[in-house]
């Protein structure tokens, strides 16, 4: 997932740089999913460099996208706000494909982890495709702290 730079020069929430953020996602996706899970990490990173942390913004994330299973997973973990990341991979998988990965590092990232180093070693500890997911909790970390 290589959106996050983007996230500097777009809003996610204006529909001309949806059209911005859909090009650049067909770049090397041709699919629906892809450009809403792209959509998904701008609107996260957006909410999270203003401060928004924990499920009600996770919540946000989800209800500011189209109709698409990344959206269902996103908003679907919202019901589970106490729940070990390990288990929303259980649930919901945690490989490289955007309805896994994406809502699983927005999750991670949406959580209160103390430090950085702490949501890496949780993003890693769901297995699946590791480097991907902890690559997203980190964009997503960055941008809070931003």
């Amino acid at each position: 997932m290589r959106i996050a730079p983007l996230g500097f020069f777009v809003d996610p929430l204006s529909q001309a740089d949806r059209e911005v953020v859909r090009y650049v996602s067909r770049i090397t996706h041709r699919n629906e999913e892809a450009y809403v899970g792209a959509l998904a990490i701008l609107v996260a990173m957006h909410r999270m460099a203003r401060g928004d942390r924990g499920i009600a913004p996770l919540s946000a994330v989800g209800n500011a996208l189209p109709d698409t299973v990344v959206r269902d997973r996103i908003l679907a973990a919202t019901r589970f706000p106490d729940v070990a990341p390990e288990e929303i991979a259980g649930r919901f998988g945690s490989s490289g494909y955007v309805v896994e990965s994406v809502p699983q590092a927005i999750y991670i990232a949406s959580s209160h982890w103390p430090c950085l180093q702490d949501a890496l070693v949780a993003a890693i500890g769901c297995g699946g495709d590791t480097d991907t997911i902890a690559s997203m909790v980190g964009q997503l970390l960055g941008a809070a702290s931003s």
